[in-house]
């Protein structure tokens, strides 16, 4: 089942090849539905079952709003922020526009062959979706027991802003051809550094400022694309600015599809 996976992934017990590959099971394995309705363009839209077991027994192979989002989390966790994006957007689709009750978010969706969409008064849903719109689309997880914050957004790539402001952060984002600014504003109890993990967008970094100061930047472990963390020095903000040069690095996955026997 997809809890599985996402229960592994949101434990922080993996590498981060151990995550891509458990996500890739998810793509191959877990039956995907299509996300249509009339006026809606067709952008590919998916949601996913709990499980490919058979035959049908409640709650172990349902289609359920949690559970799409906390597997959307999963692969936010994992950086495949494409796809993690297109998963959280066809959940939604489906049960907070598509849905009977607008707005709302339930238990079980319209695609459910069993159920059909049922449970609108549940609650359940909503702290994990919560979790995945601030700590997978836009990558906030504090880290207070460490003294750090981390901010690892998760924006398609196509995104050349976002912002969002809570009780206990502002995150500012614009992209200016190859130079992108982060402002972070934190408003947490205590003090906590700021660790910023973000995809190399291209193969050479001219400059990076923090506060107007020239900084230095890591390698991040990943899988399947590059990524730098910038470490900071606690403070009330940050203005960071990267300005990359080079060559522009394709981070989206290449499927290659192959005989038995042949070779690549």
């Amino acid at each position: 089942g997809v809890w599985t996976v996402y229960h592994a992934i949101d434990s922080d017990i993996h590498t981060p090849f151990q995550a891509y590959q458990a996500t890739r099971y998810i793509d191959n394995e877990i039956p995907h539905i299509a996300v249509k309705a009339k006026g809606l363009e067709d952008e590919n839209y998916q949601t996913i079952s709990t499980t490919n077991w058979l035959p049908y027994s409640w709650s172990v192979n349902n289609v359920a709003f949690a559970e799409v989002a906390h597997t959307s989390l999963a692969y936010w966790q994992t950086g495949r922020n494409e796809e993690a994006f297109k998963l959280f957007k066809s959940n939604i689709l489906d049960g907070m526009y598509l849905g009977a009750s607008p707005g709302n978010i339930g238990q079980i969706s319209f695609y459910d062959a069993a159920r059909g969409e049922c449970y609108r008064d549940f609650g359940d849903p909503i702290g994990v979706y919560s979790r995945t719109l601030i700590q997978g689309l836009y990558g906030i997880i504090p880290d207070a027991m460490n003294s750090k914050l981390v901010v690892k957004p998760g924006f398609p790539a196509e995104w050349n802003f976002a912002s969002i402001e809570t009780s206990d952060i502002l995150l500012d984002f614009k992209r200016d051809e190859s130079t992108d600014r982060y402002i972070v504003k934190p408003s947490f109890d205590r003090e906590l550094a700021l660790s910023l993990i973000l995809k190399a967008q291209y193969d050479q970094i001219n400059s990076i400022l923090v506060n107007g100061e020239t900084t230095e930047w890591k390698m991040e472990e990943t899988a399947g694309y590059p990524a730098i963390r910038i470490d900071c020095r606690p403070s009330t903000s940050y203005t960071i600015i990267i300005e990359w040069i080079g060559n522009k690095i394709n981070n989206h996955n290449n499927d290659i599809k192959v005989a038995q026997n042949s070779r690549v």
